[in-house]
């Protein structure tokens, strides 16, 4: 397997990957592609449910053209990265993208958690996490065992391209728990997200298992384009959430909006659109596309769920 990366940990396998990477102090420079730790599997999986991969208790700093501080593919992977004590990864003298936690399935899901992690990254695009399944039906957590991304402590700069907080990119549906993230050190790009999560060709939680976004706190600042603190999209699903108790700033060019989800939905900051279909109508933004928050999707059934 050749490539052009140099690796502080590099596990290649023609089979599944199991086992773990703990409380490893690692600090890789180049002035070309880098990762901290790169784990593939050819044709198996990077952990099970009943056996997690786990990455915890790291101290890491990764400095290169375009960096991963934890980079995973596999046919489907279940991997608890949790508790790192720092992930730094930022771009050398020639800028590129980089990526904190970044986590790739090829056909089947991705489960487990990412929680209680410090990452700091920058370059010209930027994602603190960015996980995607690609194969038909392959999903992001389950009904039954949903994926945990809390306690995170994200801080990125995108200076020349987009800022992204979490990115959750999948096939099918999405059931996750987002909760007491702080990103208020800033997610700044010339776009900008705190939190993107897309279903291609599912949907966002159930009714009896709605996606939870509760207690995190959302600071992103867009240069020139779009700002949004939350931003869930579902095209050829129902979306169901539990939405509450998160304080979200959007930052854009063309103005700021302040948004305290306390308990309540204010029309003027979140927008919920549903372009055709048996949708629930809409909630608009007049000041779109730079709105605390987007909720939509095409031919989506919206549910909300707001708690006190």
């Amino acid at each position: 397997y050749a490539d052009t990366f140099v690796r502080g940990i590099n596990i290649i396998s023609p089979g599944n990957v199991m086992g773990g990477i703990d409380y490893n102090t690692i600090d890789v420079e180049s002035n070309i592609n880098i990762d901290g730790m790169f784990l593939k599997s050819h044709g198996g999986s990077v952990g099970t449910s009943l056996n997690p991969f786990s990455i915890s208790g790291n101290d890491m700093e990764v400095t290169g053209e375009t960096g991963f501080g934890i980079r995973v593919y596999g046919d489907s992977i279940y991997a608890e990265i949790d508790d790192n004590i720092r992930l730094s990864v930022e771009s050398g003298a020639t800028g590129g993208t980089n990526t904190g936690i970044y986590e790739v399935a090829y056909t089947g899901d991705i489960g487990g958690s990412i929680s209680g992690n410090t990452l700091a990254v920058s370059g010209d695009t930027a994602f603190g996490v960015y996980l995607r399944t690609d194969g038909a039906g392959s999903m992001i957590g389950n009904a039954s065992d949903v994926f945990d991304m809390s306690d995170n402590d994200i801080d990125v700069d995108g200076a020349a391209g987009g800022g992204y907080g979490s990115v959750l990119y999948a096939n099918s549906d999405v059931f996750a728990s987002v909760i007491r993230n702080d990103l208020l050190d800033g997610i700044t790009g010339t776009t900008a997200y705190g939190l993107y999560i897309n279903s291609v060709n599912g949907g966002l939680g159930s009714v009896a298992t709605p996606l939870e976004v509760i207690d995190n706190d959302f600071y992103t600042e867009a240069t020139t384009g779009d700002g949004y603190g939350l931003y869930l999209n579902a095209d050829n699903g129902t979306m169901d959430y539990s939405i509450t108790k998160n304080h979200i700033y959007a930052y854009s060019e063309s103005g700021v909006w302040d948004l305290d989800n306390l308990g309540l939905f204010d029309p003027v900051y979140i927008r919920a659109d549903v372009a055709d279909g048996t949708g629930s109508g809409t909630l608009s933004d007049p000041y779109s596309p730079q709105d605390g928050c987007y909720l939509g999707g095409t031919g989506a059934n919206i549910n909300i769920y707001v708690l006190d």
